[in-house]
């Protein structure tokens, strides 16, 4: 029995010092983010390796989104590749719908990245809540979403993880870009082979493996986003990748139930064409006849 107490006794001391070191360094985040004028929140998502907390900037006098990345514990490609192409790019974009980088602060073993806050969500969650827009209303969001994605590729950039739960909505229903994980710069003609992206919103250039130019990679994602948007779901399945590139290959359909026009299904099928020289640009976007 006194042996089954003592050993019960040091579990008992052992979580609680690992409870006492969580605490301390809970404390130490809130103090670099405070002397910066930033006061912490409550986590609003979290990550294998990284947090969002809730915050608000005393200098700025707005609410705050904070991304806490943990250096100890991100994978070595992320830190190598990925971190620091996210750093190089949110400094470098500067556009209204894109959401804005306030400060980045490095600071014990953590990057702190403190954004403006999109208080209205992202926009698969509006979808989730409100069901499927009317084409009156995803015309709107769509021209500010093609807006920033053409101004990302006018800067040399990809973003390479399009997506609604990326596209962050403001206190007025604006478009607010997010999330520059994957984000790489590349000149015309640069071609890529990385498999990243989220799997309902990959093309299948990107799914096969092939060397792809991801500005084009891009424009499918975006009009998988518009699907989504018109329909209130997915347009492909995602069980498997093998499932999903087969229907990629047997082309977008349409639901009965869904009175769209013919308009918007020939901008989708122009966006979702699996083949990259038969897909359509964000020029021929813009002035399609949906568009205007």
């Amino acid at each position: 029995m006194t042996g089954g107490n003592t050993t019960t006794s040091k579990k008992c001391s052992k979580k609680s010092k690992q409870e006492v070191h969580t605490a301390a360094a809970v404390v130490n985040i809130e103090k670099v983010l405070l002397n910066q004028g930033f006061e912490v929140g409550k986590t609003i998502g979290e990550g294998a390796y990284s947090k969002v907390k809730d915050g608000w900037s005393n200098l700025h006098n707005r609410q705050i989104a904070i991304k806490i990345i943990s250096l100890k514990d991100a994978p070595g490609r992320y830190m190598k590749k990925y971190l620091p192409n996210e750093l190089e790019i949110i400094r470098k974009v500067k556009h209204e719908r894109v959401i804005e980088v306030l400060s980045v602060i490095e600071c014990d073993a953590h990057i702190y990245i403190v954004m403006e806050k999109a208080v209205h969500g992202d926009l698969l969650a509006r979808i989730e809540l409100f069901g499927p827009e009317t084409e009156k209303g995803a015309r709107r969001t769509f021209k500010e979403i093609l807006e920033v994605v053409e101004y990302f590729h006018e800067e040399g950039i990809a973003h390479r993880d399009l997506k609604c739960e990326n596209i962050l909505l403001d206190q007025n229903n604006h478009v607010k870009l997010s999330d520059f994980s994957f984000a790489r710069n590349c000149k015309s003609g640069d071609k890529c082979s990385t498999f990243c992206g989220t799997l309902e919103y990959i093309a299948p250039e990107v799914l096969r493996q092939d060397d792809y130019d991801p500005r084009v990679a891009d424009i499918w994602s975006i009009g998988v986003i518009l699907y989504i948007m018109l329909v209130g779901h997915r347009p492909f399945n995602t069980e498997s990748i093998p499932k999903l590139m087969k229907e990629q290959k047997e082309g977008v359909t349409f639901p009965d139930s869904c009175n769209l026009s013919s308009e918007v299904k020939e901008l989708m099928k122009s966006m979702l064409t699996i083949d990259v020289e038969e897909r359509t640009n964000i020029c021929n976007i813009r002035n399609s006849e949906w568009m205007q």
